[in-house]
């Protein structure tokens, strides 16, 4: 087997694959060749099975870089809740206003703290807590996540958060994975994977092919994930803060108020 520091060398591909791809591989591994005018309607299926749980294979796999995103808020006086967006899974971290705006960053809290605080005090003002809850459901639609604020505010502000993303399936019309070519290549070796497996009922060559893809790749990805912080000082609103910053090389103490 070739070490590992040696294959992550080579695993950078610069193609990238699609949906059309996927198809042709797993098909090819399942032994209904690559012609797609050929596979009976039963096979079609079978293959569109196999690449939605490569996908979800590999997302499972390890917590990669490109299932987080950024996304941004604005506030609107007097509101205090927001809807967000239907790949919301979950914030990560604090919440920034923008950039030299002098406020202090919104920290997480519960939904249940924040209705209490709004019990004693209800004033408007720059939100420096927030909590997510999810909303109620609308029929036909799948249940959407909601942020709470607190103070409520009291003007527009810019807000920017990072969430882990909740992904689709591949498609035809969603073609490409999350993650660019690396992640295309591994579904490219997850899709010859999972063929064989559904196959022959058992994993063989492929899935070993695969595996080492897998650590390849996560190895790579695992240098952008560099958390900021190790901890915080501060007052028990969290309305100050100092802390430390967390590095591959180790962590530091910012003294950073």
């Amino acid at each position: 087997m070739v070490p590992l520091p040696l294959y992550i060398a080579h695993f950078q591909p610069n193609s990238l694959a699609g949906w059309t791809d996927f198809r042709q591989e797993t098909a090819v591994a399942l032994g209904y060749g690559a012609d797609s005018t050929l596979w009976t309607a039963n096979e079609s299926s079978e293959i569109n099975r196999a690449i939605q749980e490569t996908y979800r294979y590999i997302q499972q796999a390890a917590l990669w870089s490109w299932k987080r995103a950024r996304g941004t808020l604005t506030t609107v006086d007097g509101t205090a809740t927001y809807t967000m967006p239907a790949d919301f899974g979950s914030i990560m971290g604090d919440i920034t206003y923008a950039a030299d705006a002098g406020f202090t960053w919104i920290k997480i809290t519960s939904a249940l703290e924040i209705r209490k605080r709004n019990q004693q005090s209800s004033s408007t003002a720059q939100p420096w807590l927030y909590a997510t809850q999810w909303a109620a459901q609308v029929a036909g639609s799948n249940q959407r996540q909601e942020i709470v604020l607190y103070p409520t505010p009291d003007d527009a502000y810019t807000l920017t958060y990072e969430y882990a993303v909740l992904m689709g399936p591949l498609s035809e019309t969603n073609p490409y994975p999350l993650g660019g070519p690396n992640t295309s290549q591994l579904m490219i070796e997850g899709c010859r994977a999972v063929g064989e497996k559904m196959k022959n009922g058992q994993r063989g060559d492929y899935w070993s092919v695969f595996e080492l893809s897998l650590a390849a790749a996560s190895m790579l990805d695992r240098s952008t994930l560099t958390e900021r912080t190790v901890g915080s000082m501060g007052d028990p609103d969290g309305r100050w803060t100092n802390y430390g910053v967390r590095s591959t090389s180790g962590s530091t103490y910012s003294g950073i108020g």
